[in-house]
Formats: structure tokens, C-alpha cells, sequence
């Protein structure tokens, strides 16, 4: 099959490697040397540059699949945090009406606020929480304050500390996927190229009408239509700043 997409990269390439099998195979029989294409490049290259490529998207797709599951932590630790926030206005507004503490609460970031936006409002937060905390002499109120559920500023620190660690895990993720790519993508454009010189060298050797020049597999689909050599993938933060 002709190149198509990233995927067909390796089963065309597949193929060229095993027309070249054959033809060294047709050569041997007839005590002829090995095909060799210029600079040396043997069959036995053909199938290492195959393999490269094929590693290569396989590492590829983990990558991708390493940066889906790093988002998807980051987000699922956002939401949480900020429904604690959310949370924690009301305990506040309810335990400490009245207080300088209840109008000091800042607002709620948007669900999709950046990474500076939503950790300052944290930080904020825990800031706010250690003076209540502190602070014994707010009237019908004994600190520490806690939720009902039990869950208590230590356990909020650690969570923020969790979710800041996260977003540097998405960054580096990312960083991962990005170089991956590129290093994927540097492999297709030579691959396709050997298989080009292939068809050429094998025209010229054998002739247009030689069986093995017939039998030659397909570089382009028909038409002639070059396609594309890089299939976009990966993900981008596009939360309002």
C-alpha cells in the first residue's frame, strides 16, 4: 500500500523490504550481485530504517498517551482543589461572619484560569487558612477551622503541592511528546526517499516491463498525490491567561 499517513510509513516500507528480499533472492539464483542502491545502501538497511521508523511512532503514541494521562490528572486535581475553594468560602462565611476573614476571601478562579492564575488563588487560600487558624480571638469561633468531612489545611497543602507537581508533570510530558515527534518526523522523509531510489534503481536495472519492475510496490497513491509527511497530535493549554 502507498504512503497515506504516519501508520503506513512502516507497512510500505515493509513492502519495498520485502520486493528488495525477493530481487536479492532473483540475483543470488542467477549469480549476480545483491542489489545495492548508491553509497552502499543494502536491503539489510532498508530493514533497520523500516524497524527505526516503526520504534519510533510506537514510542510516539506513548508518549502522546503519557502527556493524555498527565492532563487528565492535572485537570481531575483542579477541579477538586477548586471546589474546595469553593467550599472553603462557604465554612468560612458561615463559621466567621462578621470577621475580617469572611470579606479577605478572593474569589473563585474560572474552571479553565491558567496555571499562575489558579495556584496564586491557592496559595492565597492556604495563606488565608494558617491565620485563621492562628488567630483566637475571632468571636464564637475556636480554630483550627476543619470541614465536615474532616479535611483539615495540612490535607489542603499537601493536595496544592500534589496539583503543583502535576502541572510540572504536564509540561514535562509535553516537552517529551514535542521532541518525540520531531524525532519521529526527521525518519519519515528519508524512508519514503529510499523507497523512490529503490523503484528508480530497479527500473533502471531491470527495465520497464520486467516482472520485478511490475511488481515493484506503490510510493504515492494513485494520482500521484504526495501525502502529508506529519499527522499533528498532542495537546495545548488554551486556558485564558
Amino acid at each position: 500500500m502507498p504512503i497515506t499517513d504516519i501508520g503506513s510509513y512502516v507497512t510500505t516500507g515493509q513492502e519495498f523490504d520485502a520486493h528488495w528480499v525477493d530481487v536479492d533472492a532473483d540475483r543470488v539464483a542467477s549469480t549476480l550481485p545483491v542489489f545495492v542502491l548508491p553509497y552502499g545502501y543494502a536491503q539489510t538497511d532498508l530493514t533497520a530504517e523500516v524497524a527505526a521508523v516503526e520504534a519510533a511512532i510506537t514510542s510516539q503514541e506513548s508518549a502522546d498517551n503519557a502527556l493524555s494521562i498527565a492532563s487528565v490528572g492535572r485537570d481531575s486535581q483542579k477541579a477538586a482543589l477548586r471546589q474546595r475553594m469553593i467550599d472553603f468560602r462557604k465554612l468560612a462565611d458561615y463559621q466567621l461572619k462578621g470577621s475580617v476573614y469572611a470579606t479577605a476571601l478572593q474569589p473563585t478562579p474560572h474552571p479553565e484560569a491558567s496555571e499562575q492564575k489558579t495556584l496564586r488563588a491557592l496559595d492565597d487560600m492556604a495563606d488565608l487558612w494558617t491565620r485563621i487558624n492562628a488567630d483566637t480571638s475571632t468571636p464564637n469561633f475556636t480554630p483550627p477551622l476543619v470541614f465536615s468531612d474532616g479535611f483539615a489545611l495540612a490535607a489542603f497543602q499537601t493536595d496544592v503541592a500534589a496539583l503543583r507537581a502535576q502541572y510540572r508533570a504536564v509540561v514535562d510530558a509535553e516537552n517529551d511528546a514535542r521532541i518525540g515527534r520531531k524525532q519521529r518526523d526527521a525518519l519519515l522523509q528519508p524512508l519514503r526517499d529510499r523507497c523512490v531510489a529503490y523503484r528508480q534503481g530497479i527500473e533502471i536495472e531491470y527495465g520497464e516491463q520486467h516482472p520485478l519492475t511490475q511488481s515493484l510496490p506503490d510510493v504515492y497513491p494513485q494520482g500521484g498525490s504526495t501525502p502529508d509527511a506529519v499527522t499533528l497530535s498532542g495537546q495545548w493549554n488554551s486556558s485564558p491567561g
